[in-house]
């Protein structure tokens, strides 16, 4: 029987600190070896196990290729060495020479843990844009600073979504001012950096937005996943403003550009919105836009330009001490590194 290795799912293994520091010294002179010395790599070196395939062990008739399946504990499952380390994800010296991770996948057909449902086609590092040669390093940091304060929906799902309603008449004036007031807000930014003053963020295509998300989310795949809509979202939110770590974004992104036949890679099997018709797709996502913009209306009145979300506010636990902050959505460190020179080999 064939021993095939599965790298779709990596396993971190305990290491001591020798073993480590050993590995990356290893993988260093491997890259500088493979690629030369004149490349900048990147590469994950921790050491990652690999199993043979279930249908190869019980030589059954068809590929068993997702390791996240349940196996049993005989033994015949158990993880076999582990991968070379040019079956590791890395790049080296690519065109862009940008090196961009925000808690994405580390690389093209990598799979996520087994508890990880964000992984698609939309995810909060496309919001590092506008990289380009000769910056400095502020220009650098601006692009951090922001993406710190973008709404990920507003400015990567929310064109499709406006692609799909445009193809038909909105069932309100008052659900077709709000569809604007999103875009118009898209079109800025889509900044939910608040105002100190009034807790609140300035834009109201944002209030929209956020009181609509929840409705446009089920339009999309309540028609195929029914009453198992709720537990789905248990296990994979609809939602996680302002972080944006988690969420339905990429699944209500992909469904809507298949459904508008739109370039997609790796499809759905069917169509969710609509149940595959873009006719009854349009007329739910009105719905939802509706559905949001009488609940704004019923709570902050019927002028829709003085609709607003609150921001989010960081705290400091336990509570020792008092102060509050603008919310802004940081990745955990930056770190801008400068070569000015080729150091030569020893």
């Amino acid at each position: 029987m064939a021993q095939h290795e599965v790298i779709s799912r990596p396993k971190r293994v305990r290491q001591s600190e020798h073993q480590r520091t050993k590995a990356l010294i290893e993988a260093a002179a491997t890259l500088v070896a493979m690629h030369g010395d004149w490349h900048v790599p990147w590469g994950q070196v921790f050491r990652i196990q690999r199993r043979p395939y279930v249908a190869d062990l019980f030589e059954l008739p068809f590929r068993d290729e997702e390791p996240s399946l349940p196996t049993l504990g005989t033994g015949a499952y158990d993880w076999r060495g582990f991968l070379s380390l040019r079956q590791h994800p890395h790049e080296i010296a690519p065109r862009s020479d940008i090196f961009l991770n925000w808690n994405n996948k580390p690389a093209r057909d990598w799979g996520a843990a087994s508890d990880n449902y964000s992984y698609g086609s939309v995810h909060r590092v496309q919001l590092y844009t506008g990289f380009r040669t000769g910056m400095s390093e502020i220009d650098d940091v601006s692009i951090m600073n922001r993406a710190a304060n973008q709404d990920l929906r507003a400015v990567q799902v929310w064109p499709v979504i406006s692609k799909v309603l445009v193809g038909g008449p909105a069932p309100s004036m008052l659900a077709q001012q709000a569809a604007d007031l999103v875009s118009a807000w898209a079109a800025q930014g889509a900044s939910r950096l608040g105002n100190d003053a009034t807790g609140k963020i300035d834009d109201p295509g944002a209030a929209v937005l956020d009181a609509a998300w929840k409705a446009i989310a089920d339009a999309v795949l309540e028609p195929v996943l029914g009453d198992l809509i709720d537990q789905f979202a248990s296990l994979n939110p609809r939602d996680s403003a302002p972080a944006f770590d988690v969420g339905w974004y990429g699944y209500v992104d992909k469904d809507l550009r298949s459904a508008l036949g739109m370039p997609v890679q790796g499809p759905f099997s069917r169509g969710y919105c609509g149940n595959g018709s873009l006719a009854a797709c349009r007329a739910s996502l009105w719905a939802a836009i509706q559905a949001g913009a009488e609940q704004l209306a019923a709570t902050q009145g019927s002028d829709p330009t003085a609709w607003r979300s609150p921001a989010a506010r960081i705290i400091f636990d336990p509570g020792l001490i008092s102060y509050t902050m603008r919310w802004t959505n940081r990745s955990t460190f930056q770190q801008v590194i400068e070569f000015l020179g080729h150091a030569s080999r020893p």
